[in-house]
């Protein structure tokens, strides 16, 4: 009966309307799968609105889900498509382009959580699946999402905080894995990540969700003064900016205890932070049609049958038509010139050239003669001068980041006001980099926004670290000064009731903040005998205090100590305390509180017994108005708020004078994002975008600042594309290919799926510096004009092997999916191992300078467990925190040394391939993994050129050529490869020449083998001689017995003997002649 009536849990409206007639309900029933529609959203859907946050106008959507939009899972979601000649119910142009980006980047960055709020509903208010008080709080969505589900939670206390107002102190039953000290290495709660509070209204059946942020995870030791018992622990939660006032009441309303009937469980999201996913929706939603530049370019409006025809035309032509880009209006001017200086002589002809002498062909002539550029860059860097909006597609190794170096510094040259550069790039990582390029180039003036840089030299450079520096203007220190004041005052008076309401739930004595409201209205002659003069916020508890605990008045003036330890407690800064303050403050309270109560006469409740008193305490307390209580503290924190609002406005004026005052602005996209309206103020006319192919399109629009005339996009898109979590919007599913969701701007000016759209001019760079050419033929599948850089002939090949390119071949299948659904391939990883530590051994080779790539996390921590018994592992900071939510790797866990005793050229690389895109290597090796099955995601032209495009000297591919050939690229891959594939790897001694092959040759038997060890996979190597062979080396170790490959391993810093490795490899061709037989 319970079920049939929680089957009908719907969404509570949480003090707000709901926009339509909601009949969404919690269902047992698993959440399905639903395609995308074209039915329109909101009211102009054929059947009206799917839930209260569906609306036609997408800046009215809440960018977190709503409960009623969780319990929507029986309509299908509108998502606009991308191709201009499909229909949208706004016509092409801004409009049609910021609404689509939004829809699909909301829908990217929650459909997940909307699934494990829905799933963690079924669990915690149906009971399907396991019971959530078994204490199985790792969960799993029937689409694959992992979750945390915590049960029997409470609100235990709201904290005052300086910076965030108020956070919530929740307390929860802690799981054994997380219980005292192990909570700081599970890798639970991380601060910033976003969770969510599940409410069910038990006398409603409504649902309702309130979603906060980790401020910080407390042990189960934090939770002994509150019987905690050692089994449960705690967690402070911050409020978002998404939070409404109706969420903190809500939430000071269970502070008190005013929510009897509700039911509460905690959902902590282990991917997702908060920061990473609001900033870019929030300024989307914040944009007008008209704030962003180049909307010619990016969101034409061209009208949809203009844009079929246009389609039409493009498959019969099978080209795109092209946008005229004509030069930056700045460099219009009759008297503007670019200064190329830093880049010819000052007597070339060119050192300063307007736009007509830099059109002419002789230009380039006098690059590739007078400048370091080679051919390509020449091209690129005129192009890229002369095109206000300019596209720059860099393959591998080509020296996109030096063209980017070599731009910044002649635009800086060449301005015509000293307006900044901004320049953004995705990650941190790429960013430094280009900064650390930059300063080696001699640029000085460099600004560093944000604080996630892992460069110790940036912080010089950071915009935090210089505010410091720069004073306010007089009007804006008042301004300051009287907003701070009066944040001051609100907070003071927050702080009382936080502590107030905790001391209330805590002790058995209602402190003063809680009841003197009581006091003030009910009782005037009682409340003014604890009244006083004093300016200290503490007198009045403190009588009080003394008072509630039996204290006698005569004795009040004697309590120095106690008053003075009060005093330190409360006190901001406690060297100001002194006996002459304390004193002071003691003799105002006696002194009013001796006036008052001889005032009161017979009714002084100094009179009173403690019993008596007690009872007075009981009945104020009872007479308390809890909900008066709880408004009260959610409109300071509202308050609060507004005022921190105030004060940012004042101390971003001051980082605009900061910001302008420098070169460069270098700053990641989603930090361009959260400081638009900064930018925007600034008036700034040029952006450098490096790697822009991997910036989605939304994020790449929040950097066209509208006040931009030239803007510089370089990358490549025929590397990995941007990051999607939904497959279904991703160019590499079928249903994808409508909404192209991860096709960067840089892919859709240069190379558009869509073919009604026109393509930008673009430049190509063609000159590869990294790979040895034999490396390169691989790459030059992708593309075929890449030249070699006479340099790369002077690769020295890969020390002990016969080829530095190879396919080392195998035919053993790989794992079944893992819990990381992802895939592995034991005996890939003891190929991969031996390679490895043959190499090292050799003393040829750092352990720095060979990286290990494979497409997949499951591979990645087979690899990691592996190798990390004989090296140090490096794991890119991606790479650790995809494995660190999937609890397969511990917060402690960094092989046999950690990154700061060891450097990091000193340490193996492992990598998954989208998280190695930019780096290179000497010695790459590539696990496939893939094996007996489909290829997978490996079928990707992307992944595919990012994987073969990363080594400079050697490169060898592990896995199984029959199973990859199912893709046309990679039977190109083998074709290129010009023979170099097999099931032997051929070894080189340095010394006496002789060779020697290590056969890890599973196609000999139809046995699987449950791979868990070296020793476990014989090493089959091939025949060197015929059975009568004079061959001493062979015949002599014909009956030796096959030594376990473990006790044989030699230490990293030992080179191997050729007798030890003859030995062994005949040891083991008598093993597998024993097994054959």
């Amino acid at each position: 009966m319970a079920a049939t009536v929680k089957s009908y849990i719907s969404a509570s409206s949480a003090g707000q309307s709901l926009s339509c007639l909601s009949v969404n309900v919690l269902s047992p029933e698993p959440r399905p799968r639903l395609p995308f529609t074209d039915d329109g959203p909101g009211k102009l859907s054929i059947s009206g609105p799917r839930h209260d946050n569906d609306h036609e106008d997408y800046r009215k959507i809440k960018i977190l889900p709503t409960a009623d939009e969780i319990l929507a899972v029986y309509r299908p979601t509108f998502m606009p498509k991308k191709d201009l000649y499909t229909q949208h119910f706004l016509g092409n142009g801004p409009g049609r382009l910021l609404d689509t980006l939004f829809r699909q980047l909301r829908y990217d960055s929650i459909e997940s959580i909307r699934d494990i709020c829905y799933s963690a509903s079924q669990v915690a208010f149906l009971g399907t699946g396991t019971a959530p008080e078994d204490h199985v709080v790792r969960r799993e969505t029937m689409s694959g999402n992992r979750y945390f589900l915590y049960n029997n939670i409470k609100v235990e206390e709201l904290l005052s905080h300086e910076q965030m107002a108020m956070t919530v102190r929740v307390s929860y039953d802690c799981p054994l894995f997380m219980r005292a000290q192990k909570l700081y290495h599970s890798g639970r709660f991380q601060k910033g990540m976003l969770v969510a509070l599940l409410q069910l209204d038990h006398a409603t059946m409504k649902l309702a969700v309130y979603f906060l942020e980790v401020h910080q995870a407390q042990s189960t030791f934090s939770m002994e003064c509150f019987d905690g018992r050692g089994t449960r622990a705690a967690v402070q939660l911050s409020f978002l900016p998404t939070t409404t006032p109706d969420d903190v009441l809500q939430l000071c309303r269970h502070a008190l205890g005013l929510c009897g009937g509700s039911e509460l469980y905690l959902i902590e999201f282990p991917k997702v932070l908060f920061a990473g996913l609001y900033n870019c929706l929030r300024r989307l939603q914040q944009m007008r049609e008209s704030d962003f530049a180049f909307k010619s370019y990016v969101a034409p409006d061209k009208h949809p049958t203009e844009a079929y025809s246009a389609a039409q035309l493009h498959s019969i032509a099978g080209i795109p038509s092209q946008f005229l880009c004509p030069p930056p209006s700045y460099a219009l001017s009759s008297e503007f010139s670019y200064n190329l200086t830093k880049l010819v002589p000052p007597t070339c002809p060119i050192a300063s050239a307007p736009v007509k002498e830099l059109s002419r062909p002789s230009t380039l002539e006098i690059f590739n003669r007078e400048t370091t550029l080679d051919e390509g860059q020449a091209v690129a860097f005129r192009d890229s001068l002369l095109r206000e909006f300019a596209c720059t597609q860099g393959p591998p190794g080509c020296g996109k980041t030096f063209l980017g170096v070599q731009l910044a510094k002649t635009l800086l040259d060449s301005r015509t006001s000293q307006k900044p550069i901004l320049l953004v790039c995705l990650t941190n990582h790429a960013l430094d980099s280009f900064l650390a390029d930059l300063r080696d180039a001699g640029v000085s003036n460099l600004l560093r926004v944000g604080s996630a840089s892992k460069e110790a030299w940036t912080g010089a450079i950071n915009l935090r670290n210089l505010r410091r520096k720069t004073r306010l203007t007089k009007e804006e220190s008042q301004m300051l000064h009287a907003h701070d004041l009066q944040k001051k005052l609100l907070f003071a008076e927050l702080d009382s009731l936080c502590k107030a309401l905790s001391c209330q739930t805590h002790t058995a004595t209602p402190p003063w903040h809680y009841i003197e409201d009581v006091l003030r209205v009910k009782y005037p002659n009682i409340h003014s005998q604890f009244s006083t003069n004093s300016r200290v916020s503490l007198a009045h508890s403190f009588t009080f205090e003394y008072w509630s605990e039996g204290g006698d008045l005569k004795t009040i003036r004697d309590l120095h100590l106690e008053l003075a330890q009060r005093l330190a407690q409360t006190s901001n800064d406690s060297a100001k305390l002194t006996q002459e303050n304390v004193d002071g403050t003691l003799l105002d309270i006696s002194y009013h509180a001796e006036l008052q109560s001889a005032n009161a006469g017979t009714s002084s409740v100094w009179n009173l017994p403690l019993s008596e008193r007690q009872l007075m305490l009981r009945r104020w307390e009872a007479e308390v108005d809890k909900e008066k209580f709880a408004n009260k503290m959610a409109s300071l924190y509202s308050q609060l708020q507004g005022f921190t609002d105030k004060i940012k406005t004042i101390t971003d004026g001051r980082d605009g004078r900061v910001m302008s005052s420098h070169n460069i602005i270098a700053m990641t996209t989603t930090a361009c994002a959260a400081r638009w309206e900064l930018l925007r103020s600034l008036d700034l006319e040029i952006l450098i975008c490096e790697e822009a192919a991997e910036v989605m399109e939304a994020h790449a629009l929040c950097t066209l600042l509208p006040s931009l005339q030239h803007a510089i996009f370089i990358g490549d898109p025929q590397q990995l594309r941007p990051e999607t979590n939904e497959q279904n919007l991703s160019l590499e599913t079928s249903i994808g290919s409508d909404y192209r969701l991860d096709e960067s701007l840089l892919e859709r000016m240069m190379f558009p799926h869509d073919r009604s759209a026109s393509i930008v001019p673009s430049s190509h760079l063609r000159v590869q510096r990294r790979m040895h050419p034999e490396i390169a033929n691989i790459t030059r599948l992708t593309y075929p004009y890449l030249m070699d850089h006479e340099s790369t002939l002077q690769r020295s090949p890969t020390h002990g092997l016969a080829h530095r390119v190879f396919w080392w071949d195998h035919r053993v299948p790989e794992l079944e999916s893992d819990d990381l659904k992802s895939h592995a391939n034991l005996h890939e990883v003891e190929m991969v191992a031996s390679l490895v530590e043959y190499l090292l051994r050799s003393g040829a080779y750092s352990q720095g300078e060979i990286a290990v790539l494979t497409p997949y996390a499951g591979q990645l921590v087979k690899l990691y467990g592996r190798l990390a018994t004989n090296c140090n592992i490096w794991l890119c900071e991606k790479d650790r925190k995809a494995l660190l939510s999937e609890e397969a790797l511990s917060l402690g866990d960094e092989g046999r040394a950690t990154k700061d005793e060891v450097a990091i050229v000193d340490m193996l690389r492992i990598a998954t391939v989208d998280n190695f895109q930019g780096e290179e290597a000497k010695v790459i090796i590539l696990s496939t993994v893939r094996s007996g099955g489909n290829p997978g995601f490996l079928k990707t032209l992307n992944r595919i050129n990012v994987a073969c495009s990363r080594a400079r000297n050697g490169f060898y591919i592990v896995g199984n050529s029959q199973t990859l050939s199912q893709v046309p690229r990679w039977r190109e891959v083998i074709n290129a490869l010009d023979g170099k594939i097999g099931g032997s790897i051929t070894f080189k001694a340095s010394q006496n020449a002789q060779r020697f092959v290590a056969w890890f040759y599973p196609a000999v038997t139809n046995v699987r083998r449950d791979v868990t060890h070296l020793s476990s996979i014989p090493a089959y190597p091939v025949k060197r001689n015929v059975p009568g062979s004079s061959n001493r080396a062979d015949t002599d170790v014909k009956n030796c017995v096959f030594r376990n490959v473990e006790s044989a391993r030699l230490p990293p810093a030992k080179l191997p003997l050729a007798a030890d490795i003859l030995e062994r490899a005949s040891a083991q061709e008598t093993l597998l002649n024993a097994r054959l037989s």
